[in-house]
């Protein structure tokens, strides 16, 4: 699993949360408990933050940045 900071944010996972081994998590990103990010996925908090909620899973292959902040709610994305 690759999770790492990006200038002074890191990333926050909840208890429970998978992050496949080929996936990326990068910056300001908070994952709910029991979320899910799967095989090729990345998801960068490295303009604005990201907050995944709890029990979502990002399929594989699917990136998320936001240029605003952006806020993943029961299996959509929305950003503002």
């Amino acid at each position: 699993m690759t999770v790492r900071a990006y200038l002074d944010k890191s990333p926050s996972l909840g208890e429970g949360v998978y992050v496949d081994p080929t996936a990326l998590v990068i910056g300001d990103v908070t994952h709910g408990a029991q979320a899910s990010v799967w095989p090729m996925t990345v998801i960068r908090g490295d303009v604005n933050w990201i907050q995944v909620g709890a029990g979502l899973g990002l399929a594989g292959a699917a990136a998320a940045g936001a240029p605003t902040c952006a806020r993943a709610v029961r299996g959509t994305l929305y950003a503002g």
